[in-house]
C-alpha cells in the first residue's frame, strides 16, 4: 500500500486543575495526495485549523501541518494512532 493522507482534527480539553491534553478525530476518509486531504480539512474544519496524518503502509508515521512536520516521535505518533483507531 502507498503512502495515503488523512485529515486529524483536534481539541484541547482540560484546564484549570486537570493539565490540557488534544484529543484528535478522523472520519475515516484517506487519500492518495496531501493536496485532496488539506482540500477536506478545509472543507470540514472551515479553516486550517487541523492536521495532515501521513500513513504508510496503513500505520500512521507523521503529524503534520499542511507540507511540515509536526511531530514524528514514535511515542506520540503512537499515542494519536490509538487514539483514532489507527497502527503506529
Amino acid at each position: 500500500m502507498a503512502e495515503q493522507f488523512i485529515v486529524l482534527c483536534g481539541q484541547v480539553v482540560g484546564g484549570g486543575a486537570m493539565p490540557f491534553e488534544i484529543n484528535y478525530s478522523f472520519d475515516g476518509k484517506r487519500f492518495a495526495f496531501r493536496r485532496d486531504a488539506i482540500t477536506h480539512g478545509l472543507k470540514i474544519r472551515g479553516s486550517d485549523d487541523f492536521n495532515i496524518g501521513v500513513l504508510n503502509d496503513g500505520r500512521l508515521v507523521s503529524l503534520d501541518w499542511m507540507e511540515d512536520v509536526v511531530d514524528a516521535e514514535p511515542s506520540v505518533i503512537a499515542e494519536v494512532a490509538q487514539s483514532i483507531g489507527l497502527a503506529s
